[in-house]
């Protein structure tokens, strides 16, 4: 494997030596192959704009630029552990909320309380309806809220 240095000394990707020999003659986004200034350095994949300096390819990212990329792979991930929601159990059933679902079922604990009802009916994560007494459904949303706040956290 080796790998290729830009003009500008940036990394400009690694190659077999069965690409480099099969491909040799060919021009690649403007420069003969054959030409190709290669190092047999590997790059780390760690590096987020990796420069060849003094025999090593090292880190050329700013601070903000590596916050940046962290940032927004620290969303990606979140979001989608939120899209695919938590499970809580109660007595032996499974319930999935996302933070929409929840909210939908907080807002019917509070009415059917308010219209003095003892329990309300809830899917289950198999699709099943199920009536869950007042309480346990406080304690299904109690749980649900502290599973989605533990992604946020986390």
């Amino acid at each position: 494997m080796k790998t290729r240095i830009l003009n500008n000394d940036l990394f400009g990707g690694a190659y077999t030596s069965e690409f480099l020999e099969k491909n040799k003659s060919n021009t690649i986004n403007g420069s003969l192959v054959s030409d190709w200034n290669l190092s047999d350095v590997q790059c780390s994949v760690e590096l987020l704009l990796p420069i060849f300096t003094d025999g090593e390819w090292v880190e050329s990212a700013t601070i903000e630029e590596i916050e940046l990329v962290n940032n927004t792979k620290f969303k990606r991930e979140r979001n989608s552990l939120l899209k695919d929601g938590v499970v809580v159990e109660l007595n032996s059933f499974h319930f999935w909320f996302n933070e929409s679902t929840l909210s939908s079922f907080i807002g019917l604990i509070g009415v059917s309380e308010k219209a003095s009802s003892l329990s309300v009916q809830w899917k289950t994560k198999d699709k099943e309806w199920k009536t869950i007494s007042i309480a346990d459904a406080y304690q299904v949303s109690f749980l649900a809220s502290k599973k989605i706040q533990t992604i946020y956290v986390n």
